[in-house]
């Protein structure tokens, strides 16, 4: 019923979720559902978080999310602080399980216990540039933002 107000559709999920069945076939699954509600294949996108939207916050470089959950430790980063726990694998970057990791970071310091979850989301999405973003399905949205609304220099 929506395709009659909007041109356009973008549809944001998780991965995971209880009974998944991964990201691809979710994708699958949308785009038949959309084609079949009379939706053109150039006027929707869908960005699958994979395996959650938690993952579009680490980054090859932690120190601003670092910085907006308060983490101290005595001689180690977070990133280190990572491996050391075992969130992370010596050369990843992205925890396999991502709100976890965060919420462990944050409940580290003293200082991070006060720090509310949704309020480490939105200072991040305040603070960080796109480019530096590494998920590729949001780099995907990205790009198809920017081809359905292209900025027009004047």
């Amino acid at each position: 019923p929506l395709k009659t107000s909007y041109e356009k559709a973008v549809i944001l999920l998780d991965a995971q979720f209880p009974g998944s069945p991964g990201a691809d076939i979710i994708k699958q699954d949308i785009t038949q559902n959309m084609l079949a509600s009379g939706w053109q294949q150039e006027d929707f996108t869908i960005g699958i978080f994979d395996p959650e939207l938690e993952a579009l916050l680490w980054q090859a470089n932690n120190d601003l999310l670092a910085d907006i959950i308060k983490f101290q430790t005595q001689q180690i980063g977070l990133s280190q602080w990572l491996i050391d726990e075992g969130w992370l694998q010596q050369g990843q970057i992205v925890p396999n399980q991502p709100k976890e990791a965060l919420e462990s970071a944050i409940k580290l310091n003293v200082a991070g216990k006060n720090i509310r979850h949704s309020v480490v989301c939105k200072q991040f999405a305040k603070r960080s540039q796109l480019e530096d973003c590494i998920d590729l399905g949001f780099k995907a949205l990205i790009q198809q933002f920017q081809s359905w609304f292209p900025v027009v220099q004047t």
